[in-house]
């Protein structure tokens, strides 16, 4: 599972996966509602618009897609990138998406027009990994894997300022609910606070052993989720730093985590396969959901003319009966 993003109800979760599906949850069910397929390679990056109603994908097959939360059809496919595409975000009013790409380059694409009209930024000297609004919609960050975060006029696209203090690549950033922070996930371990209207290091939280790969704040901006290829995922007090939980169970490394919007729940995807929910004010495991091959539930029986290496496969995907012969 390499993200994990609820719906703005609480009531869907969507994730996606290494075999490029991107999958939506009943979340009181813990069952797959739908399965969308069309991704080529990996899919690494999933967010809802703020209506709930549109999903955006990134991959490593260099597409963009967006699709009807309801319905799980695609709405529309762009290849405007010249690599894999990594991070994903809309904007507070869902009328722009901003994807980042492998080559170092920042697309906002307004959604308002068809076909969608992309506009493309420079900025990176490596991969862009992330790209985040602040809340009030006004700016546009990303951050690269040459140590960087870049302020933009979400508008305009304009430089408004480089922030410089990591010392690896910066895998996600994300604005606190108030905007006045920005927090960052480093591959060192370790996660910065910033002041956005000074651009300085107000605080470093360290505590993972690996690279730091998800954050999340909660809806009431009081708790920062950090993930790691340790294994674990930290809650972290924002206003004096501490560490209030440490949350293990996953066998893989954490790639994302995601608060819901009600704040009881933190989701938790991993390289185990898995998706955990937790309990934000205790850090109490509530479930946790094996992904299904994305053709689970069809069964195939009686398959025979086939080599091992392809009943692997087939089992792999979910689609054969381990006793078909």
């Amino acid at each position: 599972v390499t993200c994990v993003a609820f719906a703005p109800d609480s009531r869907s979760l969507a994730c996606t996966t290494t075999d490029g599906a991107v999958r939506v949850w009943d979340v009181a069910a813990g069952k797959v509602a739908a399965t969308l397929l069309g991704h080529e390679e990996m899919a690494w990056r999933v967010a809802y618009s703020p209506d709930g109603r549109t999903l955006a994908s990134t991959s490593f097959d260099g597409t963009v897609r967006t699709w009807d939360s309801r319905t799980g059809v695609t709405r529309a496919t762009w290849r405007e990138h010249a690599a894999g595409t990594h991070g994903v975000a809309f904007a507070p009013d869902g009328r722009r998406l901003a994807t980042t790409c492998l080559d170092g380059t920042l697309l906002l694409t307004d959604l308002d027009v068809e076909p969608p009209v992309h506009r493309r930024f420079e900025g990176h000297t490596g991969w862009c990994l992330s790209a985040a609004f602040s809340p009030d919609g006004g700016t546009l960050a990303t951050s690269g894997a040459d140590h960087l975060i870049i302020l933009r006029d979400a508008a305009t696209g304009t430089l408004r300022r480089v922030l410089s203090g990591h010392a690896n690549g910066v895998q996600e950033i994300v604005f606190s609910p108030d905007g006045a922070l920005l927090a960052s996930a480093c591959w060192d371990g370790t996660v910065h606070l910033w002041d956005v209207a000074t651009g300085e290091v107000e605080r470093v939280l360290r505590g993972h052993t690996d690279l730091a790969q998800g954050i999340a704040f909660s809806p009431d901006g009081r708790l920062l989720a950090s993930s790691s290829y340790d294994g674990t995922i930290r809650l972290w007090d924002v206003a004096s730093g501490r560490l209030r939980h440490v949350l293990s169970g996953h066998t893989g490394w954490v790639h994302f985590v995601a608060f819901s919007p009600d704040g009881r729940l933190l989701a938790s995807g991993s390289a185990d396969a898995s998706i955990r929910l937790w309990e934000s004010a205790g850090g109490v495991c509530a479930a946790t959901w094996p992904i299904p091959g994305p053709y689970a539930g069809m069964n195939i029986t009686g398959v025979s003319g086939i080599t091992a290496a392809q009943r692997a496969s087939l089992l792999a995907l979910g689609a054969l009966d381990d006793g078909g012969a």
